[in-house]
């Protein structure tokens, strides 16, 4: 259903979707969604990208402050700063390239190989 979905996208053929565990492997190629073991198999010319809220580093009325007061509540987990992304990426072995801001709140978050 989703390869569906994505194949009937815009530019749905230039996906693959790859079934694996990404634990255990990643294959190569030159766009991830998670950080996991990626930066052993992604190309030097790649990047990752995270789609998520972003917190503003001073608190400040924001779309992602409720976003990370409902996650804490519910699942324990929370929003990240800019500065955060950055200091994760750098553990990573990556470094942040490009931030593209959405007015409803996400925002995609990208990286590339340090």
């Amino acid at each position: 259903m989703v390869a569906d979905s994505v194949g009937a996208a815009e530019n749905g053929d230039r996906v693959e979707i790859v079934v694996g565990d990404f634990f255990e492997s990643v294959p190569s190629g030159d766009l991830y969604a998670i950080l996991s073991n990626i930066r052993k198999a992604l190309e030097e010319s790649g990047r990752i990208c995270v789609i998520d809220h972003v917190l503003p580093e001073t608190p400040r009325p924001h779309p992602a402050m409720a976003m990370d007061l409902a996650m804490l509540v519910w699942a324990t987990g929370r929003e990240r700063k800019l500065s955060e992304f950055e200091a994760l990426f750098d553990r990573a072995g990556f470094r942040l390239d490009r931030v593209t801001e959405n007015p409803k709140g996400w925002s995609v978050v990208e990286a590339v190989p340090a």
